[in-house]
């Protein structure tokens, strides 16, 4: 006779395993990375703003391409578990008003003024890496993979050192530009670790995973 409770254990650990394997590829860094280049980018001209919303807009088929590419032809075709909008979506919005109610305290105690628009401009690196913390934070527990703790924790550092750094006589004109010179360059060089760490786990990944000349087309999934 089976035990619903550890069957439940070995449905999750399947379910972690096959987010694992499916989120190996670095593509979310990528994306991530390019995002944030293309958000500081637009905030230097308009014109550039294509380089965010081009990922934004097609993700699904930018994805479903990389993956066509350089992930089933290695791996198999790893279908994981996606749970549904309804249950994700309450999740991120109570993690954003805490992270606005946790940020709001912090400024009444240390600045004494909330209503004061130079301190969330200041801060709005820190309030922006906060989301990117939130992010992380669950994709480690969808995979298990601790090397989303490290990007959680390397989004939190950028955020709070460009929210600390000064850059006087800087200014952007358009997008993010009027948040302050903090958030862009927070943009710009947080988006670029991104991407290096993604091209640096699809370089990993193609080298593990060599194409299988048999062409194996397995399916792992929950």
């Amino acid at each position: 006779m089976s035990d619903p409770e550890r069957d439940s254990v070995d449905i999750a650990t399947i379910e972690r395993r096959a987010n694992r394997e499916a989120m190996q590829d670095g593509l979310g860094e990528i994306l991530v990375g390019i995002i944030l280049i293309g958000m500081g980018a637009a905030s230097v001209h308009l014109f550039l703003a294509a380089i965010y919303l081009i990922p934004l807009i097609l993700s699904r088929k930018i994805s479903e391409v990389f993956k066509r590419r350089f992930t089933y032809p290695r791996i198999g075709y790893v279908k994981p578990h996606e749970e549904g909008a309804r249950k994700v979506l309450p999740g991120v919005f109570l993690y954003e008003i805490a992270v606005f109610a946790g940020l709001a305290v912090a400024f009444l105690l240390i600045f004494g003024d909330l209503a004061d628009p130079q301190v969330w401009s200041r801060w709005s690196p820190l309030l922006f890496a906060m989301m990117l913390v939130g992010a992380y934070l669950y994709s480690h527990g969808r995979s298990g993979n601790r090397l989303y703790l490290a990007y959680a924790g390397f989004a939190l550092a950028s955020g709070i050192a460009f929210s600390l750094a000064s850059f006087e006589g800087m200014s952007f004109p358009y997008l993010f530009g009027d948040w302050g010179p903090g958030i862009v360059i927070f943009f710009l060089v947080t988006g670029s670790g991104f991407l290096l760490f993604g091209l640096s786990s699809l370089l990993w990944f193609i080298t593990r995973h060599p194409v299988d000349a048999a062409g194996d087309d397995c399916e792992i999934g929950a």
